[in-house]
């Protein structure tokens, strides 16, 4: 019984071994209560966050390879369109025009490949042709636009990432 329980944890220590580490990224919002647009309520401000610092390790995972780290400080976020103030509920409406309401970010980032500084930089992002696109990708979630926005950063930044492991 006890070689047994022995041989187990030794393939099981072999097995988890064998699985490939991801990327680890970090996601801090630096004073996001002076941000230009997260959302003017405290719900959306805190769903537009959550959305954010996913997606951010969601792209990390895609496009980074295990032996890097991604430290991100989000400075300033303009979520695409506007709020709809003629609305009863206008808490609950954006109105995208396509005009200067396109989405943007800044933020400063720090990536490591073996715990050693690649590249320390900051990227100011937008995207001014946000309703020019179409894309089924992001279709049905919250903050398509930004989400797309960050995506095509992060495929520009680190295409060759992960084919350098």
């Amino acid at each position: 019984m006890i070689t047994s329980r022995y041989s187990f944890m030794v393939l099981l220590a072999c097995a988890l071994g064998a699985i490939p580490a991801s990327a680890t990224t970090s996601v801090t919002f630096i004073k996001p209560t002076e941000f230009t647009d997260i959302g003017f309520y405290n719900q959306e401000s805190s769903t537009a966050i959550n959305v954010l610092e996913q997606h951010f390790k969601t792209l990390s995972e895609r496009y980074l390879a295990p032996n890097q780290n991604l430290k991100v400080e989000v400075l300033d976020v303009d979520l695409a369109g506007r709020i709809d103030y003629a609305s009863r509920r206008f808490h609950d409406k954006r109105v995208l025009r396509g005009t200067a309401d396109w989405p943007r970010m800044k933020f400063h980032y720090v990536l490591e490949t073996d715990g050693k500084v690649v590249t320390d930089s900051e990227a100011d992002i937008s995207d001014m042709l946000y309703l020019n696109r179409i894309s089924t990708r992001y279709a049905n979630v919250t903050y398509p636009h930004e989400m797309h926005m960050l995506e095509d950063w992060f495929k520009a930044t680190f295409s060759g990432s992960k084919a350098a492991r």
